[in-house]
């Protein structure tokens, strides 16, 4: 073999695509005329063959073109009820004996009221409201009646000042109140005594009463806007049924290989038969460049339990920072201890879903697996804004995997050079090359003339 055609020959190894492929599954949606904000979520599936930041992951339309999207963890939500205010003002004021009625109008762009507060700087009082409704303002209609306002705060920092109303589409609302005063009773007494000489011959203690009317600062209505807000992640089980139990009695430890399959894990749940027991643990991921010996310590803790009688109490969980690794190996130092019965091991970790809006009658497809892509940036403010406004995303699911025959990007000749594969097949390609070389050396220098 001439060192030119070993060259080719090696050439085309380099060539070669080797390693992960670009995979292509539908998105299952139904049809509608409408947009849409879908969820999708991922499964093992993506999980296994997607890059670790998810940088390769693309949705693509049926033209083959980006659509933005946010990845986010599944997340518990609550709804959180916030006031806005409905602005308006004051058109009409009328008084009727001990009764007073005004008229509110809403502004043209005003939301729709949905309660409005008394501001007033009274204390001590009681008062009871009616409202009605009306969208022309000419024809009215009861909201609510006998609606209590008060302030106790003499007694008690209690007060009240809020009135709910029902849905309503009102632009104009009438306030009334059937009593706009309240009698009191002056906190100054008068005391009177009548002497004759050195003796008292009568005392009284005078009280004066004194009206105090209703005085209202303004009236602001107001609208209630609900918002989904996120909680705590959720943490979901995986269950990890590829491990490999041994025995290191040199390190006097048992060694547990897992194969998580690169699941979005934040920790691990073991079963253990033994009834009571304690040790320390070390869960380690492989050492980038290192081979298959080289490992580092990810996180460290310790296993416990007391199971007697009615005692039965366990602690067979580890933490960690979310990490997607395709093995991770569990070291249990075990002294001089018999080594503990594992039956079963959890990953418990994150489900992520994949947000994005549909355009109406458009097919999407999501593709994954070329992991050389930098991850993508998108604009994904109309989604935050959505889901701030308490918009559920629609679960879709997917289609089967279908794989797309590209080489992914990591099989390029630059990520094949710096990869152990290449140099290791470099170096068996040059040793019969270098060899042939030597050997046609020797023979010209033994033809040379002597």
């Amino acid at each position: 073999m001439s060192p030119r055609n070993a060259f080719f020959i090696c050439w085309l190894s380099l060539s070669a695509p080797v390693g992960a492929t670009e995979f292509s599954r539908p998105v299952q949606q139904a049809p509608g005329n409408g947009q849409a904000l879908l969820a999708v979520e991922l499964d093992s599936q993506i999980y296994a063959a997607s890059a670790a930041d998810f940088g390769d992951l693309r949705l693509l339309d049926g033209q083959a073109v980006e659509t933005p999207f946010l990845l986010r963890p599944a997340a518990a939500t609550k709804t959180v009820r916030s006031r806005r205010p409905s602005l308006g003002q004051i058109t009409a004021l009328q008084t009727a004996g001990d009764s007073l009625s005004f008229e509110v109008h809403l502004a043209d762009n005003a939301e729709p009221a949905d309660g409005l507060t008394l501001v007033t700087a009274q204390h001590d009082f009681e008062y009871e409201l009616t409202v009605q409704g009306s969208n022309d303002g000419e024809h009215w209609r009861t909201l609510t009646e006998h609606a209590a306002v008060y302030d106790y705060s003499r007694h008690l920092a209690i007060a009240n000042l809020d009135v709910s109303l029902p849905a309503n589409g009102d632009r104009y609302f009438k306030i009334l109140v059937g009593k706009t005063g309240q009698t009191r009773i002056a906190e100054i007494t008068a005391l009177t005594r009548r002497i004759q000489g050195h003796e008292e011959l009568e005392r009284s203690e005078t009280q004066t009463l004194y009206r105090e009317p209703l005085h209202i600062e303004r009236i602001e209505f107001w609208h209630l806007r609900s918002e989904n807000r996120a909680e705590a992640e959720t943490v979901v089980d995986y269950p990890l049924p590829d491990f490999q139990v041994h025995e290191d009695a040199e390190r006097r430890a048992t060694l547990i290989d897992i194969d998580s399959r690169k699941l979005p894990l934040t920790g691990l749940r073991l079963d253990v038969a033994t009834p009571s027991f304690q040790r320390d643990v070390e869960l380690q991921t492989p050492r980038a460049g290192g081979g298959d010996s080289a490992w580092q310590t990810l996180s460290s803790g310790q296993l416990r339990a007391l199971r007697f009688g009615d005692i039965q109490q366990a602690e067979t969980r580890i933490d960690f920072p979310e990490h997607r690794g395709e093995r991770y190996r569990l070291v249990i130092h075990n002294q001089d201890n018999p080594p503990l019965q594992i039956t079963a091991l959890t990953g418990l970790g994150k489900r992520y879903r994949l947000l994005f809006i549909a355009a109406p009658n458009t097919a999407y497809r999501l593709t994954y697996g070329s992991q050389g892509l930098a991850k993508a940036r998108y604009d994904t403010a109309a989604i935050d804004a959505l889901l701030l406004r308490g918009v559920e995303p629609t679960p879709v699911g997917l289609g089967a995997a279908v794989a797309t025959g590209q080489a992914a990007a990591e099989n390029s000749l630059t990520s094949l050079i710096n990869s152990r594969e290449f140099l290791l097949g470099v170096i068996a390609l040059m040793v019969p090359v270098l060899a042939w070389s030597l050997y046609r050396a020797g023979k010209r220098i033994g033809n040379l003339p002597r």
